[in-house]
């Protein structure tokens, strides 16, 4: 991501390293992609930003490479000339491409919670549902991690000879101290399970830590709104959980029971298209 964003930083540093990058899309990147001119630097906060960053960068990668080698053999400023070798340098690595498509491919599937969560009319409910197909998603990627890096690695092969970065396996010890261990002797191997398997267990107990008790606490308030009660097959537990958690908001056991039964019998008697899909809707209703 440093590398990353240390490349989208040079080449929109100047108009004339901007005029080279624009140049070497139109030759390099085809269809729609072409109308990308400009990477987007890594943002330290804004998530949603830095999703797409990494999808544009690997778009446009030839262009990125073709620019860096331009800089490197024609700048006349020795500085620039320097830093666009290093940054190509760091680029035709087999490590770093492994990886920028690895972070590319999990990128595709978060970006739409990103921008979701973005938004000021935020249904709480309809995040918790898409965080949970994204977990579904990156589950299944995890148990059928051989087949899923299978292609990625095929990707990383074809882009590893285009850029003249052979694929090894880094140099090992028999004790790390600073990084696991992978006794593999091939190649996809050890890369599926030093960075794709790696990265995904990662990032699967971070979305769960992340939003775990705002998923519980939904879960709870579901049994409450009539179109997602059919979500909650334990309504009678959700309500018990409420009470516990509500219990000095909302009055003594005996009362709020029977309000919540008249309060689901009611959506029950109405047409579909009237009854509240949302907890501000709901809340905005007469009892």
């Amino acid at each position: 991501m440093a590398t990353i964003s240390d490349i989208s930083v040079f080449l929109s540093r100047s108009a004339q390293r901007v005029s080279i990058f624009q140049d070497n899309v139109e030759r390099e990147v085809s269809g729609s992609a072409s109308s990308r001119q400009k990477l987007k630097p890594i943002c330290a906060t804004h998530w949603v930003e830095r999703h797409d960053s990494i999808i544009i960068f690997v778009t446009l990668l030839p262009a990125v490479v073709s620019a860096l080698e331009e800089l490197q053999q024609k700048n006349k400023q020795v500085e620039v000339a320097t830093k666009a070798a290093n940054l190509l340098n760091s680029v035709q690595k087999c490590t770093f491409l492994i990886a920028a498509l690895v972070m590319q491919h999990t990128s595709g599937t978060i970006l739409p919670v990103s921008k979701l969560l973005q938004k000021k009319e935020l249904d709480i409910f309809a995040v918790i549902d898409l965080i949970d197909s994204v977990l579904d998603i990156h589950r299944q990627n995890r148990s059928n991690c051989k087949n899923v890096f299978h292609k990625i690695f095929d990707q990383a092969k074809n882009a590893c000879e285009k850029y003249d970065a052979p694929i090894f396996i880094p140099r090992r010890c028999k004790t790390q101290i600073f990084r696991d261990y992978y006794p593999s002797d091939d190649t996809e191997h050890f890369f599926r399970e030093a960075t794709f398997v790696l990265y995904l267990d990662n990032l699967i107990v971070v979305m769960e830590d992340r939003f775990f008790d705002q998923m519980q606490k939904c879960r709870n308030l579901w049994g409450l709104i009539h179109k997602l009660c059919d979500s909650s097959p334990n309504t009678a537990q959700d309500l018990e959980r409420l009470l516990e958690i509500y219990q000095e908001n909302i009055g003594p056991r005996a009362a709020v029971v029977p309000e919540v039964q008249r309060w689901v019998n009611k959506w029950k008697k109405k047409d579909v298209s009237t009854v509240p899909s949302s907890a501000i809707e709901a809340l905005c209703l007469p009892c």
